[in-house]
C-alpha cells in the first residue's frame, strides 16, 4: 500500500503587502487580487485575506479544491469587483 502526500501551501494577501514577495507568510503577503489571480494553485492550497481590509479588482481562481478564508482580527475582508474611477464629475440638468 502506498500513500500519496500532497503538501498544501498557505498564501497571504494584505493591502500593505508586496506583489513581488513570496506570499507564503504574513510578513511576505501579496498585495493585489491581480497577483492572486495570476497564480496557479493546487488542490488543498489556502488563500488568506487580511481582516479589516478592502481589496479592489477581480479574483479569478481556476483551480479546484482551493480554500479562500481570512486571517487576523476585525471585520471580514471585502473583495470588491467594482473599479474605482479617478475623474471629476460634473452635474448636468436636463
Amino acid at each position: 500500500m502506498s500513500a500519496i502526500c500532497s503538501a498544501q501551501t498557505t498564501f497571504y494577501v494584505a493591502s500593505d503587502g508586496n506583489d513581488t514577495a513570496l506570499g507564503t507568510s504574513e510578513a511576505t503577503a501579496w498585495k493585489t487580487l491581480s497577483k492572486v489571480s495570476a497564480q496557479s494553485f493546487s488542490s488543498g492550497d489556502v488563500i488568506l485575506f487580511k481582516r479589516g481590509q478592502v481589496f479592489q479588482g477581480k479574483l479569478r481562481i481556476t483551480s479546484s479544491g482551493v480554500t479562500v478564508d481570512a486571517y487576523g482580527t476585525g471585520a471580514a475582508p471585502i473583495l470588491s469587483g467594482a473599479e474605482q474611477i479617478n475623474t471629476t464629475w460634473t452635474v448636468y440638468s436636463g
